[in-house]
């Protein structure tokens, strides 16, 4: 995700789920964004300036911070072209993604077309695809072979990063049941499922209480809710508002990469506690807080490949895969 549009109706201010989506915006690193303050023709001049005031104010702590408010009315149109505008420049102005890496589309749907078959829905988060391409359905590692492209809802030759996609892929073992939400799309080469992984989180600073060890959550990557439990490394808990490094023990199998963003949920299920990003997918089993398996974390937490690399290298015997 590029940019965010926050939807706040004027007649009801900011709700609960307001507050939420921010939370979770921030959490994933946005820092680009517009709010549209929605259906001010039901209210006075007042109400609009007091709840662009609310606004402001929730946006003050966040990545979000300074943001544009655009007061728009769905049914009289006032504001809407200067918030299109505003939208459009905004697109014009995003730097291109990098296309190069191996392709990723995170799966959220899954349907069957009539002399078509399966089609996958989901968003492109690395690389570019073409019809034709064999490639895999992880984690359960079915081979696929994508018969043709629609993207941004238009028949495509390609679909790359950033992408809205539907893949009409063929397999043997493929119909609309071997596929999941959460599934991902993908070469053989970075089909790497893993049930343990180490992460950077931030906990709100909202929550009443400190993520201690062993907390069981609801974890948020790509497309998939999969539960688990948390490992604290740092310590014996995150404490609201704090960030530290932990190990997700997950109770199935996902695909994820260095550098995935993520988002926790209570074992309910019922509000966001926190979140992070991906430091180490593919954590060991044993040994997860010894001073040399913190090293490595810490080294690769370090901004850049190559600079991680050389620490690695440096504490290596045996050499690094």
């Amino acid at each position: 995700i590029d940019f965010a549009l926050l939807v706040v109706a004027a007649d009801d201010g900011p709700m609960p789920q307001t507050l939420e989506h921010l939370a979770i915006l921030d959490l994933l690193g946005l820092s680009a964004g517009a709010v549209a303050l929605t259906k001010v023709d039901r209210v006075d001049p007042q109400r609009v300036s007091q709840v662009r005031d609310e606004i402001e104010l929730l946006l003050a702590d966040t990545g979000l911070s300074g943001a544009p408010i655009f007061p728009v009315s769905g049914i009289t149109g006032d504001g809407i072209p200067e918030l299109q505008e505003h939208l459009s420049g905004a697109a014009a102005s995003i730097a291109g993604r990098r296309t190069d890496g191996h392709f990723r589309l995170a799966v959220d749907r899954c349907f069957t077309l009539p002399g078509a078959g399966v089609v996958v829905t989901g968003t492109v988060f690395s690389g570019t695809v073409s019809a034709g391409d064999r490639l895999l359905l992880s984690p359960s590692g079915l081979p696929v072979r994508v018969r043709s492209i629609h993207a941004q809802n238009q028949q495509s030759d390609v679909g790359t990063v950033g992408q809205r996609c539907a893949l009409n892929i063929t397999g043997g073992d493929i119909d609309r049941a071997a596929v999941h939400r959460g599934d991902w799309v993908l070469p053989a080469a970075i089909h790497a499922p893993s049930d343990r992984i180490d992460a950077r989180i931030r906990m709100l600073p909202g929550e009443s209480k400190a993520l201690r060890h062993w907390t069981p959550v609801h974890i948020h990557l790509g497309a998939i809710d999969v539960t688990g439990r948390v490992a604290v490394l740092d310590g014996q808990s995150i404490k609201p508002g704090e960030s530290g490094r932990v190990q997700l023990v997950l109770d199935h199998p996902v695909g994820a990469l260095r550098g995935d963003r993520l988002i926790l949920r209570d074992q309910s299920a019922q509000r966001t506690i926190g979140g992070g990003w991906i430091i180490d997918p593919f954590s060991p089993k044993r040994g997860r807080r010894t001073p040399d398996r913190l090293a490595v974390l810490e080294a690769m937490e370090l901004e850049e490949a190559d600079a991680r690399l050389s620490v690695l290298l440096d504490r290596a015997s045996g050499g690094i895969d």
